[in-house]
C-alpha cells in the first residue's frame, strides 16, 4: 500500500481527512471584500486612483491566497497523530 501523505509511517492508518470550517473562509472573505470598500471614502484624485488600483490588485492577491490556501490545506487524522 503507498502512502498517502509525506511522513506516513507503514502501521499508521489515516481516521479522518478534513479541511478548515467554511466559516473560517467566509470570515476571511468578508474582511477583504471589506477592505475593497474602503475606497469608496476617499477623494477622488488621480493619486487616489492610483492608490486604488493598487489596493485593489493587493486584495485581489489576498483573496487569491485566501482561496488556495484553504483548498490546499488539509488535516489528516490517523491512529497515531495528527498532521496539518
Amino acid at each position: 500500500m503507498s502512502h498517502l501523505f509525506p511522513g506516513q509511517q507503514p502501521d499508521e492508518k489515516i481516521l479522518l481527512v478534513t479541511r478548515r470550517h467554511w466559516f473560517i473562509l467566509l470570515r476571511d472573505v468578508v474582511i477583504v471584500l471589506a477592505l475593497a470598500l474602503l475606497p469608496m471614502f476617499l477623494p477622488d484624485t488621480p493619486f487616489m486612483n492610483l492608490l486604488q488600483a493598487v489596493l485593489f490588485m493587493f486584495l485581489l492577491a489576498a483573496l487569491l491566497t485566501i482561496l488556495v490556501l484553504y483548498y490546499l490545506n488539509m488535516q489528516v487524522v490517523t491512529n497515531v497523530r495528527i498532521v496539518d
